[in-house]
């Protein structure tokens, strides 16, 4: 097991920033600079190969301006109470069924 666990090490260690090694107090400007570069570099590296960290598309949106939206009156209480009742009777339509027999059947005459 030691042999099929060295590539995943030597994986692992390629793509580990060490930043407990930027002790900034002892450094020159221009040391501190080059390996906030380095870390920067590596860093974009890294991120670029990461498909999971890729920006997510944004939500689909019902206005370009939801700030007017959301500053203007709510909507009326009677406004909302008409739609829950409309709702209503749609589902007592979809629950209603008429069946079919010789008694509710009526004949017309032709002439």
């Amino acid at each position: 097991t030691k042999v099929a666990a060295e590539p995943a090490v030597l994986f692992l260690r390629s793509n580990i920033i060490d930043v407990s090694a930027a002790d900034s107090q002892g450094m020159e400007q221009h040391e501190y600079m080059d390996r906030a570069r380095q870390y920067s570099t590596r860093l974009a590296m890294l991120s670029n190969n990461l498909t999971h960290w890729k920006k997510l598309p944004l939500l689909p949106s019902l206005t370009n301006q939801p700030h007017q939206v959301l500053a203007s009156d709510p909507v009326p209480f009677a406004d909302l109470q008409q739609v829950r009742e409309g709702w209503g009777a749609e589902l007592g339509t979809l629950q209603c069924s008429v069946e079919m027999s010789p008694s509710v059947l009526v004949p017309w005459a032709a002439e």
